[in-house]
C-alpha cells in the first residue's frame, strides 16, 4: 500500500523512526575513539625508547644542558633500552629555549667602572613522547633566575649567564614523569649515584628529588637511608636528606639532625625574624651559585617539624653543651632556634643562663639566639633576669641588642 506522508502535519516515516533510533549510538561509537596516552603510559608499556632534544639560547653559542643526559639515565633506571638508530616503542623530544637576563653593576670587577653582566636566566620548554598510539600531550616547564644583587665573577656574555639555574622545573617535571611510570626503582638508582658522579654535579636538582620521593612513597627501609645520606661529606646530599626527612615525618631521625648542625656557616646566627620562621615552619631554602642546597636552613626545618616534647631534652643539652668549643656555636644556636620556635617552656632557665654571654663571638651569637627564642616562649618569668643583663657591662653586643628588641616588642618593656 502506497502512504503519502504529510510532514506538515508531523507524520514521520518508518525509516525516520529508526535513524532517530541509531544517531544516538552513532555519537556513542564517535566518543568511543580512545584518548591519547599519557607519557606515563607510553613509557610504563615500553621496552625500547629513543632521546631527541632541541635546545637554543639567545646569543650564546655552545651553551649545552644536559637535559639528555638526564632523560637517559632516568629512562634506563627504569629498564628501557636505548635505540641509538631506527624506530622505538617511546620517543621522547624535548625543546628548550633560553635566554640571558642581563643587570649592570657599579663595580662588578674592581676596575670602578659599571658593567652590564648576564648573571640571570630564564628558560621556557617542553617534552612529549610518542608511542604506538600516538603522543602524549605536551608537559611544560619553565623557570627564571634573576640577576642577584652582587656577583662573584664578571659574566661579561650571554653564555656565560647562569642557565644551570633554570633547569629546575624540567628536572623536577621529568623525575616526576619517571616516578609515574617505573616507580621507586628510579628514586634508588638516584640514590646510588656517587657524589662524583658528573650528571649530579650538573643537575643538583636531581637528588633532592630522588631522596624526596623515597620518603613520599614511604619506601621500606627510606629512614636508615636518608640517616645515613646525612653523614656524607657531600653538602647537597646532606640537604637533600634533611629535607627528605622532613617529608618522612619520622621523629626518630632528631639526634642526627642535631649532630648534622656543625654543617650551619661559620658565621651562623639567629634574630627575631629566624625565630618566627622557626615557629611557622617556614625556613627558606637558601642555595649557592651553583644551584646547590644550603644544608643548615634545610636541617634547621627538619628539626623544628620533625620535634616531639620527647626531644626537648637533647635540645637543651645541645644548647649547653660546652665541650665543643667554637665547633659548638652552630650546635647551640640550632637548639635555641628551636627551642624558642616550639615555645618549649622547659627551655626558659637553660637559655637565660646562655643569654648571660661574653664578647667573645661565639659566645655573643649564641646569646643572641638564647634571647630571642625567649622572646619567642614570651614567659614573663625571663623578664627580671633579662633586665639585669640589659645593665651588665660584660654582656656581648649582639646579646645586648637582642635584649633591648625582646624586652621592647616581646614584653612591652623599655630596656633599662
Amino acid at each position: 500500500m502506497n502512504r503519502q506522508f504529510d510532514w506538515a502535519k508531523g507524520s514521520i516515516p518508518p525509516w525516520g523512526c529508526l535513524l532517530a533510533f541509531l544517531l544516538p549510538f552513532a555519537a556513542m561509537a564517535a566518543d568511543s575513539t580512545p584518548p591519547a596516552p599519557t607519557a606515563a603510559e607510553v613509557l610504563a608499556s615500553a621496552k625500547t625508547f629513543s632521546v631527541d632534544v632541541d635546545q637554543s639560547y639567545t646569543d650564546a653559542p655552545g651553551v649545552s644542558l644536559p637535559f639528555r643526559e638526564v632523560a637517559e639515565f632516568l629512562l634506563k633506571a627504569g629498564g628501557l633500552t636505548e635505540v641509538m638508530n631506527g624506530p622505538a616503542d617511546a620517543e621522547v623530544f624535548i625543546s628548550a629555549n633560553g635566554d640571558a637576563l642581563s643587570k649592570e653593576y657599579s663595580d662588578p670587577t674592581g676596575t670602578d667602572q659599571p658593567q652590564t653582566c648576564y648573571s640571570g636566566a630564564e628558560m621556557t620548554g617542553y617534552f612529549s613522547v610518542r608511542g604506538p598510539r600516538g603522543s602524549s600531550k605536551d608537559d611544560t616547564f619553565s623557570d627564571e633566575f634573576d640577576p642577584p644583587a652582587t656577583i662573584s665573577k664578571p659574566y661579561a656574555h650571554p653564555a656565560d649567564a647562569p642557565f644551570s639555574r633554570v633547569q629546575e622545573d624540567f628536572v623536577v617535571e621529568f623525575t616526576k614523569l619517571a616516578f609515574r611510570a617505573f616507580g621507586i626503582k628510579v628514586a634508588e638508582a638516584v640514590a646510588r649515584l656517587e657524589d662524583t658522579d658528573p650528571l649530579l654535579a650538573r643537575t643538583p636538582q636531581l637528588l633532592p628529588c630522588a631522596l624526596c620521593e623515597i620518603a613520599r612513597r614511604q619506601a621500606p627501609g627510606a629512614l636508615p637511608q636518608l640517616l645515613g645520606a646525612l653523614k656524607s661529606d657531600n653538602p647537597d646530599r646532606v640537604a637533600a636528606a634533611a629535607r627528605a626527612l622532613r617529608i618522612l615525618g619520622d621523629s626518630r631521625a632528631m639526634p642526627a639532625l642535631v649532630d648534622c648542625t656543625v654543617w650551619a656557616p661559620d658565621n651562623c646566627s639567629a634574630d627575631n625574624n629566624t625565630m618566627d620562621d622557626a615557629s611557622s615552619g617556614e625556613i627558606s631554602s637558601q642555595e649557592n651559585e651553583k644551584g646547590e642546597l644550603a644544608p643548615w636552613p634545610e636541617i634547621l626545618s627538619a628539626l623544628c617539624s620533625l620535634y616531639t616534647p620527647a626531644y626537648a631534652d637533647d635540645l637543651i643539652r645541645a644548647l649547653g653543651d660546652l665541650t665543643l668549643g667554637e665547633n659548638g656555636r652552630a650546635r647551640r644556636i640550632s637548639a635555641a632556634i628551636v627551642l624558642g620556635g616550639k615555645r618549649v617552656a622547659a627551655a626558659v632557665m637553660p637559655l637565660l643562663a646562655a643569654a648571660n654571654s661574653d664578647d667573645n663571638l661565639d659566645n655573643d651569637a649564641v646569646g643572641a639566639a638564647a634571647v630571642y627564642a625567649l622572646g619567642e616562649i614570651h614567659d614573663q618569668v625571663a623578664v627580671p633576669r633579662l633586665r639585669e643583663l640589659a645593665r651588665s657591662t660584660t654582656v656581648g653586643g649582639q646579646t645586648q641588642e637582642a635584649i633591648s628588641y625582646v624586652l621592647q616588642n616581646s614584653f612591652g618593656i623599655a630596656a633599662p
